[in-house]
């Protein structure tokens, strides 16, 4: 047979190829190690600067936050006016490793006027925070 996949044994042999036995073994199974309750779980700093954020506008009229963890943490990003004024709460849950895309207008159902505003990330006691522009 001339193709670049390999043999897989099924049970049986219909292609005349001879597949090596597989070791099995009746004695106790090993498992995995577990962290010992009580000590927290090494955790990288690094890690919280791979967080990556920022402003998009696939639209007029609606503003995206962009958001790429490297790893699940809970994320809370809260909008200020340019007064430093908190208007509310755009995201605030649990977000596992992975990237998403944030709409402001969808998040915050009440009028925001149009101008310049102030987004806050907080993510395990770091804060991060970005300008965004709203039409």
């Amino acid at each position: 047979m001339n193709h670049p996949y390999a043999p897989v044994n099924l049970g049986f042999n219909c292609s005349g190829v001879d597949f090596p036995d597989i070791v099995y073994s009746d004695g106790e199974p090993t498992l995995p190690t577990q962290p010992v309750p009580g000590e927290p779980t090494p955790f990288d700093p690094e890690l919280l600067d791979a967080i990556v954020h920022k402003p998009f506008y696939p639209t007029d009229g609606t503003p995206h936050i962009y958001l790429e963890m490297p790893f699940s943490a809970h994320v809370d990003i809260q909008l200020y006016n340019i007064l430093g004024q908190n208007v509310g709460t755009v995201f605030n849950e649990m977000m596992f490793e992975g990237s998403t895309e944030i709409n402001i207008r969808e998040q915050m159902p009440n009028h925001l006027s149009t101008g310049k505003y102030i987004y806050r990330i907080n993510v395990q006691n770091q804060k991060m925070s970005k300008s965004v522009m709203v039409a």
